[in-house]
């Protein structure tokens, strides 16, 4: 939306579409650019099309990061029901070499492909959260589903933690996710910070209201907002 200079679902389909809008037509644009989506042959809401993604490059005359956004591995975190471990330690290895050293051990120095899974120490999961980046968020929610899926509570709350802590880092340095945080919160508080483990629930407070006060320590001062209880020694950067 920020390419267009609207955040108007209306407004978008009249400059990419060319579609035009008068009062007697309230009704007829169809807000299908809302949230990536486009309406498919069959008018069902699909996701965002390679066909759809060219069109408005050919509209603002540049490449965009749409097709980034699209396949990021972020959604696939996110989606019920978990996607198979496989899959969620082939996240691990694509992240950068940094964050990917810190999650694996390379078993074979001859061969780059022959990376072990190990159970991370604490240090190691704050060392992953300094980052404070979109790829630390990734991979501190991959050792969520990791650990739901092996059903080892222990190494879900950490890296959980950890995450809530890193999001309005995240957030503000990622405006395309910024403009939809509350529909994104929303889906974590759900899928990661109320998980429950044979019935048992982690208490926290990893609600809204601490989550909007830490973005505005965050902008205001530059400054951690010391959530939850992770603590720890912060690593200069």
């Amino acid at each position: 939306m920020e390419l267009f200079g609207t955040v108007s679902n209306n407004q978008l389909e009249v400059i990419i579409d060319k579609k035009r809008r008068t009062a007697s037509q309230e009704n007829i644009l169809t807000r299908k650019y809302r949230r990536y989506e486009v309406l498919s042959a069959t008018d069902a809401p699909s996701v965002m099309t390679d066909q759809t993604i060219q069109k408005i490059e050919k509209v603002v005359g540049t490449k965009t990061l749409l097709q980034f956004f699209r396949d990021h591995a972020l959604w696939e975190l996110l989606t019920e029901p978990l996607i198979p471990l496989e899959r969620v330690r082939q996240i691990m290895t694509e992240l950068p070499p940094i964050l990917r050293a810190r999650l694996f051990v390379q078993m074979d120095a001859r061969d780059p492909q022959t990376w072990s899974r190990y159970p991370l120490k604490r240090d190691e999961v704050l060392e992953i959260r300094d980052e404070r980046s979109l790829d630390a968020l990734v991979a501190l929610l991959a050792l969520c589903r990791e650990a739901q899926v092996i059903g080892h509570f222990p190494g879900h709350v950490l890296p959980m933690l950890c995450a809530f802590e890193i999001l309005p880092w995240v957030l503000i340095a990622n405006s395309w996710l910024r403009a939809c945080w509350l529909d994104l919160f929303d889906c974590l508080k759900e899928s990661f910070w109320s998980r429950e483990y044979g019935g048992f629930t982690y208490s926290n407070d990893l609600n809204i209201k601490n989550m909007q006060i830490a973005m505005i320590t965050v902008l205001r001062n530059n400054k951690d907002p010391h959530l939850p209880i992770t603590g720890g020694r912060k690593h200069s950067k």
